[in-house]
């Protein structure tokens, strides 16, 4: 799983430098559950993009992969899906 996040920050980080300031971006993740605990991997990314110099204009989630939702942390109703992270180059 590690291996998944540096991946995603070295692709956010190379967005990063071709993209013309101001451009969007839409990138569509999907969640994962590893050893039955569900990993948010689209907050993940958006967190990851935002450090890349992304200014994150929004999660949309475009469908769930399951229909009951959970607690995570401050979030409810978080279940398996699949979103598109809503980005901007600043």
């Amino acid at each position: 799983m590690v291996d998944y996040f540096a991946g995603l920050r070295e692709f956010a980080q190379s967005l990063a430098r071709v993209m013309r300031p101001g451009a969007p971006a839409w990138v569509v993740i999907g969640g994962a559950r590893v050893s039955e605990i569900y990993v948010p991997s689209d907050l993940i990314f958006a967190d990851i993009a935002a450090s890349a110099g992304f200014d994150v204009a929004g999660v949309v989630i475009a469908r769930r992969l399951i229909a009951v939702g959970r607690k995570l942390g401050m979030l409810t109703d978080v279940a398996p899906r699949e979103s598109v992270v809503m980005l901007r180059r600043s």
